[in-house]
């Protein structure tokens, strides 16, 4: 049985949190008494008619207990609960939207993306103009433009009801099939060959590092001129889970969070090549270690080297080991690695490491850039997702690494900062998907 009240009860909030003047005891009494009296079902209807009782699962039991004794009383009781309200009947039709009829300005103020940019990647979740998900059908340009927008602001469903039609479960439904769909891309980017879609432009990567370096006045030598990529974590909140072993495995204490952490491999050209998630307890080293990033990252080079004598590495920061593939900041002051005598018998070595240190600081800047997009243009990270998330039928696992799915795809449409620095041109759509597609079994 669907339940409306009237709108003098007020929000749905004080409706669920009204006080009672029955106790949970005798609600309990109650549902057995309306089995067998009609006076005591009347007095209950009567304190329902005026908002003495709160709509939870006591009250429905009495409800269906009722119903079944009495069809005439359940019928009393359902005209009385089936009130025109202020919320949207569940067949409010959705109004007739659609992106290509849009303002550019609109679309861009509630998605962030360019209407010619969003019609180009529409086509990814769906070709067809209405999509079913849960035996339910609904258009697929509103569904686009409504989780967009909520990824990107974190808006209630209540706020698309206004604007599109239809209905909040309807919407939670929409957002539930995007993010699914999305997740068959996304996880490409957690596959154990995801570097290699991007052996092609490998060298091509390690010269736009190298003139970065040379503008900033450091040249490199040999041995100092093989970076092709980027590698550095971030922390993304999420709910606290209500299970203390949970507790304790997901919260940092160097952040003060319950938190995910993701390991990232980031390329020149403004893509993400690879995606590692674990515990924000995890330190970064430890996480490399747990998914052999050292390994990955050796067969991503043989294959730019094809044979080649060489060698390329990626960049990441000093809690990373120095490995064949993996360099950090030289840290020339840290005593640990380099006494004293050592630095003073080779000033001109040491000078020359301070030097690439402070290069690499506008590289490694990049990634910074590149978590940016991400946190800053998808506030569902930081909005919804440590207050709801515990709540929502979406996963973890299902929504982080769409975000940065959804960040890849934004770059080749506009490009971010890390290309811009780099002078680099990210891949094609159509490359970029047939990439993940050969990872993904669809």
């Amino acid at each position: 049985m669907r339940l409306r009240l009237h709108k003098r009860y007020g929000s749905a909030n004080d409706r669920w949190q009204a006080r009672t003047n029955l106790d949970d005891f005798k609600l309990e009494a109650l549902k057995s008494a309306c089995a067998s009296n009609d006076a005591i079902t009347q007095i209950f209807m009567n304190h329902l008619r005026h908002g003495h009782l709160p709509i939870n699962n006591l009250t429905l039991g009495v409800i269906r207990r009722m119903s079944q004794h009495n069809g005439d009383m359940a019928k009393a009781m359902k005209r009385l609960l089936v009130i025109d309200g202020p919320r949207i009947s569940f067949s409010q039709p959705f109004k007739p939207i659609r992106i290509s009829t849009m303002e550019p300005e609109l679309v861009f103020q509630r998605t962030g993306w360019r209407k010619e940019d969003l019609l180009a990647i529409v086509y990814l979740w769906s070709e067809s103009e209405y999509v079913s998900h849960k035996r339910h059908r609904f258009p697929r340009d509103l569904a686009i433009l409504m989780a967009l927008e909520r990824i990107r602001s974190g808006a209630d469903f209540t706020t698309f009801v206004a604007t599109y039609g239809g209905e909040s479960r309807r919407w939670s439904e929409a957002l539930d099939w995007f993010v699914c769909i999305g997740y068959e891309y996304a996880k490409a980017l957690m596959q154990e060959d995801a570097l290699m879609r991007y052996v092609e432009q490998g060298e091509e990567c390690n010269t736009a590092i190298n003139n970065v370096l040379t503008e900033s006045g450091f040249v490199p030598g040999e041995g100092e001129n093989n970076c092709v990529g980027l590698l550095d974590a971030t922390m993304i909140d999420i709910a606290n889970p209500g299970n203390a072993v949970l507790q304790n495995s997901f919260y940092s204490g160097y952040s003060g969070k319950t938190c995910l952490k993701a390991l990232t491999l980031i390329f020149p050209n403004g893509m993400t090549g690879f995606i590692a998630f674990s515990s924000g307890r995890r330190p970064d080293h430890a996480i490399a270690r747990d998914f052999e990033i050292n390994a990955k990252i050796r067969k991503f080079v043989r294959a730019v080297l094809n044979g080649r004598p060489g060698s390329y590495y990626f960049y990441g920061d000093k809690i990373f080991p120095i490995s064949g593939f993996i360099r950090s900041p030289n840290d020339v002051d840290n005593r640990r690695r380099f006494s004293r005598e050592f630095v003073a018998e080779h000033p001109q070595w040491i000078q020359r490491m301070r030097q690439q240190d402070e290069a690499m600081k506008q590289v490694r800047a990049a990634v910074e850039h590149s978590y940016a997009s991400i946190k800053n243009e998808m506030r569902y990270t930081e909005n919804r997702m440590k207050h709801c998330l515990s709540r929502s039928q979406m996963q973890v696992s299902k929504l982080v690494p769409l975000l940065f799915f959804i960040a890849d795809l934004k770059t080749i449409c506009v490009g971010n900062q890390r290309n811009a620095k780099f002078l680099m041109k990210p891949p094609t759509m159509a490359a970029y998907i047939a990439g993940l597609e050969n990872i993904n079994s669809f």
